[in-house]
């Protein structure tokens, strides 16, 4: 009886130690495939943007569960639209304008964050001017690459 126990205890001990170890990394599902430091202010030095230039609009990171992009403008206008599989999140890093929050125009400063759920129409302006620097957050990552859809 007291072997069979042993036995028994054994077992058991042998089926929960794998379970107990540190788990496995998960597999990294990314682009770019490792941790990066990323510094704003070089980004834009290297990216400048001069009054009637097209925004500069870079894709930093992207997974299945989001996507980031820094975006740099000199007199940017987005015009009225609403995302349909991703929320939208805008840090203004830099610069004045205007967005589009709940049908008003409201002033927006270095420091904003600008929290936008899927299907909200929204839409942003710099202004007259001004150079507005923006991080753009979505999740998920917008389907088929772009998921904007153009309102007016």
């Amino acid at each position: 009886m007291a072997k069979k126990v042993l036995f028994v205890l054994l077992c058991l001990t042998l089926l929960t130690v794998p379970a107990l170890a540190a788990p496995e990394a998960p597999a990294i599902d990314s682009t770019p495939d490792k941790a990066l430091l990323l510094n704003m202010d070089q980004w834009l030095a290297a990216n400048p943007v001069k009054a009637g230039e097209k925004p500069k609009m870079v894709k930093i990171f992207e997974s299945p569960r989001s996507a980031m992009f820094f975006i740099n403008s000199n007199g940017l206008v987005l015009p009225k639209h609403f995302h349909t599989s991703a929320d939208e999140l805008v840090m203004i890093y830099q610069g004045k304008g205007e967005m589009l929050i709940d049908g008003k125009w409201v002033p927006v400063k270095a420091g904003d964050v600008h929290v936008n759920p899927r299907g909200a129409v929204h839409a942003t302006r710099c202004a007259p001017g001004e150079q507005l620097s923006i991080v753009s957050i979505f999740t998920p990552p917008q389907a088929g690459g772009n998921d904007r859809v153009s309102v007016e």
